[in-house]
């Protein structure tokens, strides 16, 4: 938390009412960090998993028993 917070990707808020307890919230800078992070990350997966597909749609149903 340390790191995204002084990367200025998350802010942390004290409760008043109980001074143990810490409020996390993204910025809007972590926000767009997590939005561009979920988007590499669909790209990756679909990228590593192509080939798998291909292979599957090749491959003769009687030998997935």
């Amino acid at each position: 938390m340390d790191d995204l917070a002084a990367a200025g990707l998350v802010d942390r808020t004290r409760d008043a009412g109980d001074r143990r307890r810490v409020a996390i919230t993204p910025t809007t800078a972590g926000r767009a960090t997590l939005a561009k992070l979920q988007s590499d990350t669909r790209t990756v997966q679909g990228d590593l998993l192509a080939p798998l597909t291909r292979l599957k749609t090749n491959t003769p149903s009687w030998t997935a028993c």
